[in-house]
């Protein structure tokens, strides 16, 4: 289908796109740029970036006779020259590096990108359905539930939704199938129970759905569980310290701010109903949500009827209100929004921002933190259990990116992190009890527009 939130995001993409183990040194940069593949004067090199792990080396061609060097220095590694248009990049650690070239005839420039990571994800299994836009959620048992999704062969054409679930077992590495539930842009929220909120989305050709279902891992099953006042999807779902679920914003056909919704509401599991809970201080949908550790939840971003938004406000379940705070230091759509040891909260990407920004909660405002290594949205952020926040794929520059990278709170730092089977975006990340990481499914796009539907799970 077409999704209004959907075109906007490809209006955003098309405007503003032109680790584990090892102790390696690691060097950060700046976002990276995309080099161009030549000059006004007529030198190129290629490939203008490579992506590859510690141990591996980077093969470059000039367009006629250069001199290399490292923009980082020596200590970012070596070149060897086998010709006067030929070298290779061998890094010495994981870092973001620019290998320059000039012309010996007239001294113009070149540069090639060479992102560098400590490691390869690994295969982890395949889905008997591609998808994505589903939603993945670990079991007690240690198993993942992934629901629904879309298919489809383009951000304007649209897509369509996925009727099946599967369970993922992290011991085996396989997909079994686990009923049926029609759902995709939905959300899906583990409560204290052991069973799984699934919630809004769409559950067939432009239609939303306002009906919610619980999924028993005992009897692999979905029951019909409540309704919403407002069908919505792109919407919020946040497990509260009581229980309860706040449900917030996203795109839908009722209340104000065009399509983007401020009505918000609270899913009480003891009673299976839904009420009200007021409205945002702004409708928005594509927004981040997060529990913090007062019992407050922060909600950034998002679109609006306005555009991109600034915005943040925090809503507090003892009150049922929303308020206003400082808002963010740029405006973020499809971010993240990760709670980190010390009770504050990254916020990292968006529809165009390669930036970041910390959320201190007990003052309530914002403040930039490191650049990411790249830009990204669409991405998934996963807490560690050292602290640290593993960033997957995404939409880059251009197309799906096909490498993570790591923040690290202690420095306030990104460096990349690894280099994936797959380059995907709309995907999922689950981290297991045992700290490992699982990224399933998603989509792939070389160009922003065109997309596959992916099978492939990986582990970081």
């Amino acid at each position: 289908m077409k999704s209004p939130a959907l075109v906007a995001v490809l209006a955003v993409s098309l405007c503003c796109f032109a680790g584990c183990g090892g102790n390696a040194r690691t060097t950060t940069t700046s976002p990276v740029p995309i080099p161009s593949p030549s000059t006004a004067l007529g030198l190129g090199v290629a490939p203008g970036m490579s992506i590859v792990v510690i141990g591996e080396s980077v093969s470059l061609t000039a367009s006629k006779a250069v001199t290399w060097r490292i923009q980082e220095g020596a200590a970012a590694g070596s070149i060897s020259t086998s010709s006067s248009t030929t070298a290779a990049f061998v890094p010495a650690g994981a870092g973001v590096f620019h290998i320059i070239a000039t012309a010996a005839d007239d001294n113009s420039t070149a540069t090639a990108l060479a992102i560098v990571a400590p490691t390869r994800l690994r295969a982890a299994g395949s889905l008997a359905t591609a998808r994505f836009g589903h939603t993945a959620t670990l079991l007690p048992n240690g198993k993942i539930l992934i629901v629904g999704g879309g298919y489809g062969p383009d951000l304007i054409d649209g897509f369509w939704t996925i009727g099946t679930a599967e369970l993922y077992d992290p011991s085996t590495g396989t997909f079994t199938a686990a009923g049926s539930s029609i759902r995709n842009q939905h959300t899906a929220t583990l409560l204290r129970d052991g069973t799984v909120l699934l919630v809004g989305g769409e559950d067939s050709y432009n239609t939303l759905n306002e009906f919610a279902q619980l999924y028993d891992p005992t009897t692999n099953t979905f029951i019909t569980t409540g309704s919403l006042a407002y069908a919505r999807e792109n919407h919020t779902a946040t497990l509260l310290s009581d229980g309860r679920v706040l449900i917030a914003g996203g795109f839908g056909f009722g209340g104000s701010g065009g399509f983007a919704l401020a009505s918000a509401e609270i899913y009480d599991p003891a009673t299976r109903r839904f009420t009200a809970a007021g409205n945002m201080t702004s409708a928005r949908t594509a927004h981040a949500a997060t529990l913090l550790t007062d019992g407050t939840v922060l909600i950034t971003g998002g679109w609006t009827s306005g555009g991109t938004a600034q915005s943040a406000e925090i809503y507090d379940p003892a009150s049922n209100r929303f308020t206003q705070i400082a808002s963010m230091t740029t405006q973020r759509a499809r971010h993240s929004s990760t709670l980190l040891p010390d009770g504050k909260v990254l916020l990292a990407g968006g529809s165009d921002p390669a930036s970041a920004e910390i959320f201190d909660s007990a003052s309530r405002t914002f403040r930039a933190t490191g650049a990411m290594v790249a830009r990204r949205s669409y991405h998934t952020a996963t807490s560690r259990p050292d602290g640290s926040v593993l960033l997957v794929g995404g939409i880059g520059s251009p197309g799906s990116l096909q490498f993570a990278e790591l923040y690290q709170p202690a420095t306030g730092t990104f460096v990349p992190a690894g280099v994936l089977v797959q380059g995907r975006f709309w995907h999922t990340a689950t981290t297991l009890a045992d700290g490992r990481i699982v990224i399933i499914g998603g989509a792939d796009s070389f160009d922003n527009l065109h997309i596959d539907a992916l099978k492939a799970a990986e582990v970081y």
